[in-house]
């Protein structure tokens, strides 16, 4: 993606940090990854609990699983939108001041959800979700775009499933905790799969060609397997949030690791294992797949249903997001996103390997469970560490090319 220069850009002597909306929130997310993962290391491994870290009054467990969605996830979605939607349109999202503020109530969130109070956390960061919606609504809507309200209903329901979360925390309503994290959990596997269709093929078949090979490499998405993804996925998600009765899952959760495979197999060339931003989203989409697959064995062999979810949770999530902050802080600082640093390679490989002692490594060896969470908990820490000693320079300097943003 390219940006218009817009003449509201800030001058060039002044900080770049907040001219767009990706530098403040990648940068924020990596160090939300590190803390987050290391906190819940020390606390559920070590069991570090000081009385100065009040983690918003929550069970460690709970703060984990919010911060991770809410915190980390959602900072990746609000850096990629900001940027996008500003790209989509050609309007300002939000920049200088307004970003400034808006990411203020997250970080200010961030803060108090360690050391509390609850009630505060809660008011921060229910006022980071609506300026969101509201940045990306708004020129939405200015120019019409109706193709994208289905990213505004999706973002206005995590602001929702937060909302849900923070209810239950203060005990207004009890079961709020649960529906808030995995409402808001599913529905950023469901975003990734509505992006990952639009996106994962078009970035494949641009890097091949790339790569030198001249003829267009055809990646068709299947109308067919589109509805049926489409239609397979919000039964589960209801299912998996609201209802749990054990057949539908088996039974949508079974239909989604077959659907996920066709699409992952039509998409597939040999020329993607030599580029990091290629076979990272391609990786990241397989074990959606194979995220599903778990699922569909929990009422078969008594596999544990969080196996599945840390399946998704690292495997697809944590690397797809690093893959979509990489991309889009190369191409928007005016490098070449065929050239990225050499050593990002390993970041990836780090999330692959923290994926299979977090789920592999369970299965085969259920007695070493805690020193195998540690691993893969390390592994997480060093991989997103990697991450901002590659970008933390390019996030905060300026475009090389010498153009805004």
């Amino acid at each position: 993606m390219t940006l218009n220069n817009q003449s509201n850009t800030p001058a060039p002597y002044r900080s770049v940090i907040f001219v767009m909306g990706f530098r403040p929130f990648f940068l924020g997310a990596g160090f939300v990854a590190i803390l987050t993962m290391t906190v819940w290391m020390l606390v559920y491994v070590f069991g570090w609990h000081p009385a100065w870290l009040g983690l918003g009054s929550l069970p460690a467990v709970l703060w984990r699983a919010h911060e991770m969605i809410y915190g980390y996830a959602l900072a990746v979605i609000a850096g990629f939108l900001l940027t996008a939607v500003r790209n989509w349109t050609g309007l300002p999202t939000a920049f200088n001041r307004p970003l400034q503020i808006l990411f203020a109530c997250w970080f200010t969130a961030r803060i108090l959800m360690l050391f509390g109070p609850l009630e505060l956390a809660a008011a921060f960061d229910i006022a980071f979700g609506l300026q969101l919606v509201f940045y990306i609504v708004r020129p939405i809507v200015k120019v019409r775009q109706w193709r994208q309200f289905g990213v505004v209903i999706v973002l206005s329901s995590l602001l929702a499933g937060n909302l849900l979360f923070y209810l239950g925390a203060l005990e207004y309503f009890p079961l709020g905790t649960r529906l808030g994290i995995y409402f808001g959990f599913y529905l950023i596997i469901g975003m990734i799969l509505i992006i990952g269709r639009r996106i994962i093929p078009t970035f494949i078949a641009s890097g091949i060609i790339a790569s030198g090979i001249s003829k267009p490499i055809p990646f068709p998405n299947l109308l067919a397997v589109d509805a049926g993804i489409a239609a397979t996925y919000v039964v589960f998600l209801l299912n998996e949030v609201f209802l749990g009765f054990s057949i539908p899952a088996t039974v949508s959760s079974s239909a989604m690791f077959l659907l996920c495979s066709i699409r992952i197999l039509s998409w597939h060339h040999p020329a993607i294992w030599s580029k990091s931003l290629l076979w990272s989203l391609y990786v990241s989409y397989a074990s959606l797949g194979i995220g599903f697959l778990l699922y569909a064995l929990v009422p078969m062999v008594g596999l544990s249903p969080f196996l599945a979810l840390h399946m998704m949770a690292i495997g697809t999530v944590a690397i797809i997001t690093m893959s979509m902050m990489s991309r889009v802080t190369i191409g928007h600082t005016g490098r070449s996103i065929h050239s990225p640093p050499s050593l990002l390679n390993f970041s990836f490989i780090l999330l692959c390997v923290a994926t299979l002692f977090r789920v592999a490594g369970p299965i085969v060896f259920p007695q070493l469970y805690p020193e195998l969470v540690l691993v893969s908990q390390v592994f997480w820490i060093t991989a997103f560490g990697l991450f901002l000693f590659l970008f933390f320079p390019i996030l905060t300097g300026p475009r090389i090319d010498g153009m805004d943003g």
